[in-house]
């Protein structure tokens, strides 16, 4: 009954996709208890905001991957820098810019810059979640504004006193910079206008095209090309036919193994098949057979998880459909896992592609970077 409903739910999509253009969907794990639109400005307006501001256009330690524009109010203080350096885990972490406001029965509203070194490839709203997560904060809502930008609104206390945090993240090259205005609580009211532009008005001025990890291009048979991180492990599959061609990628784990341990850590797994439109494929019958042979790992296919609408290939490829599911641990020994099929098409081939990965609940900055890989694949295929 699972697989039966899985295929009419992805059929579904399909016969959608070709009569109203793409399924209806929404980014990529972005649905969280805390996902919603943020407050804008309800009293100042645009040009108010800059008649009481002065814009900065700041490259801190003659670094462009550093650089960024803000307005900064006027009457306010630019308090310093300081970077610090884990070189145990090999990350750069810290405030790169303070501004500190008037004070109020002895506290100052503050704005902090922090930029943040990137281990692996991850989308800008799942990385502020995780960060908000663990920094043991009041989280009031996340925003998804595209996969390079996320926004918050949260409250911390600090200092003896609680602030209410508006927060926006921007992925620059292999780096996150990260924007956050404190306001007292007591004041967040009369000064939340204020917050609402300082925050949507902050930029990066020069983007470094550096990618987070390697990113190596694939040419497979003259039939497909593509960009894909090293990272991850390519295996060939047995192909007879140029019509149906498949290969795999697996993301090895970077935490060493346990003693006596002699199986890698497989993080995820992204199958591909390439199958000709001359061979009239039976989807459906694809279907199955990715699903089958997630069960036959002792895993039972759950519930749709989501259906995403925004990665966006390009030279002639169009998305059929994308889609996430539950896959439960049989054993009750394992974390449970997602299975994600995304359908492509061009003037010649469908794409098929499938990935294994942890659940987001399990371990959420993998199942993140696979997701990222799904993203790069899909946006990267060029036909020949």
């Amino acid at each position: 009954m699972r697989l039966a409903m899985k295929h009419i739910l992805f059929l579904f999509i399909m016969i959608g996709a070709s009569i109203n253009g793409p399924a209806i969907g929404h980014a990529a794990g972005t649905t969280t208890k805390y996902t919603s639109d943020l407050p804008g400005a309800e009293v100042m307006t645009v040009a108010g905001f800059e008649k009481i501001t002065t814009l900065k256009q700041v490259k801190p330690f003659a670094d462009h991957s550093f650089s960024y524009s803000i307005r900064i109010p006027n009457q306010w203080e630019d308090t310093g820098n300081i970077l610090r350096n884990d070189r145990d885990q090999g990350l750069t972490y810290g405030s790169i810019a303070e501004y500190t406001g008037p004070q109020s029965f002895g506290i100052s509203p503050r704005i902090e810059v922090q930029i943040f070194e990137l281990k692996n490839a991850i989308g800008a709203f799942h990385w502020l979640y995780d960060y908000l997560i663990g920094s043991g904060v009041s989280v009031e809502a996340i925003e998804y504004l595209d996969w390079d930008r996320a926004q918050a609104l949260y409250v911390v206390f600090e200092r003896g006193a609680s602030f209410k945090v508006r927060s926006k993240v921007v992925l620059s090259g292999s780096k996150i910079v990260q924007i956050s205005y404190l306001i007292p609580v007591s004041n967040w009211v009369g000064e939340k206008d204020l917050q609402a532009h300082l925050i949507d008005h902050f930029g990066i001025m020069d983007v470094p095209d550096e990618p987070v990890e390697p990113i190596r291009n694939f040419e497979i048979f003259n039939v497909i090309n593509f960009s894909f991180f090293e990272s991850w492990r390519f295996s060939a599959g047995k192909v007879t036919n140029v019509q149906d061609i498949q290969f795999n990628f697996t993301h090895e784990s970077d935490r060493p193994k346990e003693p006596n341990d002699r199986f890698l850590h497989i993080d995820g797994n992204l199958n591909v098949r390439l199958l000709g439109l001359d061979l009239n494929p039976n989807l459906a019958e694809i279907l199955d057979g990715i699903t089958k042979k997630a069960e036959a790992s002792g895993y039972d296919l759950g519930a749709v998880i989501e259906s995403v609408s925004t990665f966006a290939p390009k030279n002639g490829v169009e998305v059929i459909g994308i889609e996430s599911y539950q896959l439960l641990d049989r054993s009750g020994t394992r974390i449970d896992h997602e299975l994600w099929v995304a359908i492509l098409k061009s003037a010649e081939y469908y794409y098929i592609l499938s990935l294994d990965t942890p659940s987001r609940e399990g371990k959420y900055l993998e199942w993140a970077h696979n997701i990222a890989a799904l993203k790069i694949l899909v946006e990267s295929i060029v036909p020949q």
